[in-house]
């Protein structure tokens, strides 16, 4: 069964504004990924725990999304969360929708200073829901790597 939010996400991405988003600039797009934010929350506020956060990267973490961009996600989280990570996951791949993931600590170090596809991807990583002192954390470990 699909949340409500997810049933209103891909309903609204198949609206004419986000057809013509392109000829308009980003406020469709900002829309869309309030939209997704939504349904995001839907999906992962019942199945985090107290010490994870779900944050945005890419596109998505910068508020760009089209209509059939693959979301990227990351799960800060102190131990295991392949509950946390099917609840809010399998949802999304069994409507149809693109998704890639990672699940990492807050604090640990998180890639190498050469890692620059990366480094990018995470510095425009934002919060969608959970903990915001596991996000605090995670900001200060990405700073110590520019």
């Amino acid at each position: 069964m699909q949340p409500d939010a997810l049933r209103t996400l891909l309903r609204e991405r198949e609206l004419p504004i986000a057809r013509s988003a392109v000829r308009e600039g980003g406020a469709p797009w900002r829309r869309l990924t309030e939209t997704y934010d939504d349904a995001m929350r839907a999906l992962a506020i019942p199945a985090l725990g107290p010490d994870q956060a779900l944050l945005a990267t890419g596109s998505y973490g910068r508020r760009e999304l089209t209509r059939h961009t693959e979301l990227d996600l990351l799960l800060l989280t102190p131990g295991d969360a392949s509950n946390t990570v099917h609840a809010v996951l399998a949802p999304l791949w069994d409507a149809g929708l693109l998704a890639r993931y990672e699940v990492r600590a807050a604090d640990q170090p998180m890639i190498s200073r050469d890692s620059i596809d990366e480094l990018i991807m995470l510095l425009d990583a934002r919060l969608i829901c959970g903990a915001s002192s596991v996000f605090e954390r995670f900001v200060r470990a990405r700073q110590d790597l520019v």
